[in-house]
């Protein structure tokens, strides 16, 4: 019967693709949030000019970029989907279009960004980048997940809730927000890679074990950064003893800062003996026997803590093969130099080493990094990638369960490799896209550009992603880019396919949580009521969502796997035929699914099926829930 409705599916998408070529008042003064969005408007436009002029210089083809603006349908699926995660209902749909005030779309941003879905879609985009978990060690982490997605609805500014998450002490059950810091068992090294990738958008990842010769950053910087957090004991459970009251001195500069060492590797035998560590110490010892202890997991009895101290320092390990530390001497705490007029003197003011409990050095540290230039680019950079830009897809990902377990047990080993000061870069696309060239002044310019609206919101990220919607390139028709073509701030967003959340809420949004549960092997419940990482063979996973050992490590591929499961797949066939009985007219399941009517083709050939099949409204709806329309945000 579906070969009979196929027709339908070819027209819809054939009309598609040539297309997708081409509540309160806001807390803003309207004056203000015009200003923002003009200037975020004027700097696209002559970033594209020059990206033209670039071209014309060396004799190349016009990208010829069709910079339309998107019609309403198009706005508010697009719209929706980037605030409560989900299309809108077919009433939504209708009332909108039927709207006919000037200002509608600016009034419908206001009132999906008072949704509480909006918290909840937020929240994962912070889960996905801190690699939340529902366990560590064994360990369920729902007090850390609850006390995160309650900081998300009260509007916590970003940079109050970093500074809580780097200063927190305790435990999971006296102090939920330490999670964040006790997310790699204690091995503070791989926390400050992520935590350097997360709010600086700095990749340490090579650095971690190597200095690598096209990499801005050193072995020596990762340690130095990880020694911030030396005088902060990881404990199984209560500190027993702390006899390392230690001050921590300043190494030896190599004659030329960040030189290689040439010849031979230092012989292992050289290496100092590391101080004697508590039995259950997970930091800042390092001996073979604490690395067992991070890949245990914990007892109904036990837990991790995090202890401040006074003094406590970080050793260099045996394997460290550079000539400007030897294996056992004391790293310095210090940050990340980010341009010339930076010193190390100015920074070492700031984060000071001496004498004094852990938690003084942390407040240091995080102070330095929320208040630097870089944190507030990253951070509204991260808002608007997830408005404009689709992360890169890995190709060759297949619904197949041996592929699947073999991916999550690749992630797994490069996890711990990583854990474990050994090498390797996860698959994490976001990486791929966060890239800005250091010498390209227009990029650079609208980097600041966004920092500044950044501050000056202070760290309000339903601000910030109210003035990036607001601006004329968000209501822009998406546009395609060649292959390897600079993704970076372009003056309309990327055409991208739905992420896996969006997909899953989009069709339990259609049936309904209780309807879609009958007959259905999954638990279709929306994702915010659903675990952080489901079992690999979960539908979930299946669409993109990641493992959460990298940070953003959520995909969204295009495969033939992908299209195996929207043709076959229990939720896509539940939705359908729910969907089907609510919308019964035609034009109401367009709309519930397209958010629009229905072509003159379109039309034709669903009443053509209908005349044979008057029964079979579920098919039409199966196939329209196959075409790119409903997988990709035009």
């Amino acid at each position: 019967m579906r070969a009979h409705i196929t027709s339908l599916s070819l027209v819809a998408f054939v009309l598609w693709v040539p297309s997708c070529t081409k509540a309160a008042p806001p807390p803003l003064a309207e004056n203000k949030l015009t200003s923002y969005t003009e200037q975020i408007d004027r700097q696209l436009l002559d970033l594209e000019n020059q990206r033209e002029a670039g071209l014309a210089k060396y004799h190349r083809e016009p990208r010829k970029l069709a910079l339309e603006e998107a019609t309403d349908a198009v706005f508010l699926r697009r719209a929706y989907l980037d605030t409560v995660g989900h299309i809108p209902s077919a009433d939504e749909a209708r009332a909108f279009l039927a709207d006919g005030a000037p200002d509608k779309r600016a009034w419908l941003i206001d009132k999906l960004l008072a949704d509480p879905a909006w918290a909840q879609q937020r929240f994962q985009q912070l889960a996905s980048l801190f690699r939340v978990q529902d366990k560590v060690l064994g360990a369920s982490q729902k007090s850390y997940i609850d006390w995160l997605r309650a900081a998300v609805e009260k509007d916590m500014p970003f940079d109050d809730l970093v500074r809580t998450l780097l200063t927190a002490s305790g435990s999971l059950e006296t102090n939920p927000a330490t999670g964040f810091l006790l997310r790699d068992h204690g091995w503070m090294p791989a926390t400050v890679t992520e935590t350097a990738w997360a709010f600086l958008g700095v990749d340490l990842v090579c650095a971690h074990c190597h200095d690598h010769p096209f990499a801005d950053w050193t072995q020596m910087q990762v340690y130095q950064l990880a020694a911030c957090f030396g005088a902060t004991k990881v404990t199984v459970g209560p500190l027993e003893s702390d006899e390392s009251t230690r001050v921590p001195k300043k190494t030896a500069s190599p004659l030329f800062p960040g030189g290689r060492k040439v010849g031979g590797t230092r012989s292992r035998a050289a290496a100092k003996p590391p101080p004697p560590a508590a039995p259950n110490e997970l930091w800042p010892a390092g001996t073979t026997q604490q690395r067992a202890l991070r890949e245990k997991n914990l007892g109904a009895d036990e837990h991790l803590e995090l202890t401040d101290v006074r003094g406590g320092s970080v050793l260099i390990p045996a394997n460290y093969k550079y000539r400007n530390a030897n294996p056992g001497d004391r790293v310095a705490p210090a940050a990340l130099l980010f341009s010339k007029s930076e010193t190390h003197n100015a920074i070492r003011e700031r984060i000071r080493i001496g004498p004094g409990d852990g938690r003084s050095l942390r407040a240091d540290f995080s102070e330095w990094l929320v208040t630097h230039e870089q944190f507030a680019q990253t951070f509204a950079r991260r808002i608007w990638n997830s408005l404009f830009v689709a992360p890169q897809p890995q190709s060759g990902i297949e619904p197949l369960r041996d592929a699947i377990n073999l991916a999550a047990a690749e992630r797994a080993s490069m996890a711990n490799m990583l854990c474990n000061s050994g090498c390797g870069a996860g698959p994490n696309a976001d990486r791929w896209i966060f890239a800005l060239p250091v010498n390209d002044m227009a990029l650079q310019k609208m980097a600041r550009l966004l920092g500044s609206i950044a501050r000056e919101t202070r760290f309000d990220a339903r601000e910030m992603q109210r003035i990036l919607m607001n601006t004329k390139a968000y209501q822009r028709t998406a546009i395609t880019l060649p292959m390897g073509e600079d993704l970076v701030f372009q003056p309309a967003p990327v055409l991208r396919r739905l992420s896996a959340d969006q997909v899953w809420d989009s069709l339990v949004s259609l049936g309904g949580e209780a309807a879609l549960n009958e007959g259905v092997d999954e638990e279709m419940r929306f994702t915010r009521d659903l675990p952080q990482t489901p079992a690999p063979e979960h539908s979930l996973r299946l669409l993109g969502r990641g493992s959460r050992d990298w940070p953003n490590d959520t995909i969204a591929p295009i495969s033939f796997g992908l299209t195996r499961w929207m043709m076959n797949g229990q939720p896509v066939e539940r939705a359908a035929n729910v969907s089907s009985s609510t919308l019964k007219k035609l034009d109401d399941l367009f709309l519930g699914i397209l958010c629009r009517a229905p072509s003159s083709a379109e039309r034709t050939a669903a009443e053509k099926h209908l005349a044979t099949e008057p029964d079979d409204l579920p098919s039409v709806a199966w196939a329209l829930l196959n075409t790119g329309e409903f997988l990709f945000v035009q």
